[in-house]
């Protein structure tokens, strides 16, 4: 649904003006990249994660069935490996 709304807005934009619709677009990439990049580099990421989330964002918030946090997560496990001592911690961590 809000995919939909998204998409009509921007049809709606380039419809009325060619440079309202790319302003829009432009709008959209750099607010959701901003937002998603600057989550990351708050968790403290790899660089290269903070980069791809920045450009993963706006296309993944148009589609519901994955996020940039998948995005982020798959590259930091290729680029960060975890600490030993974090990966310890967290196997000898019992449930509740």
């Amino acid at each position: 649904m809000i995919t939909a709304l998204v998409l009509t807005g921007f049809a709606i934009g380039f419809s009325r003006n060619t440079d309202l619709g790319w302003q829009l677009v432009v709008e959209w990439f750099l607010i959701n990249g901003i937002l998603s990049g600057g989550a990351t580099i708050i968790a403290m990421a790899h660089p290269v994660t903070v980069i791809a989330t920045f450009f993963a964002a706006p296309l993944t918030s148009l589609n519901p069935t994955i996020g940039a946090g998948f995005v982020a997560a798959g590259l930091s496990s290729i680029c960060a490996n975890p600490k030993c001592a974090i990966s310890h911690r967290y196997a000898t961590m019992s449930p509740s």
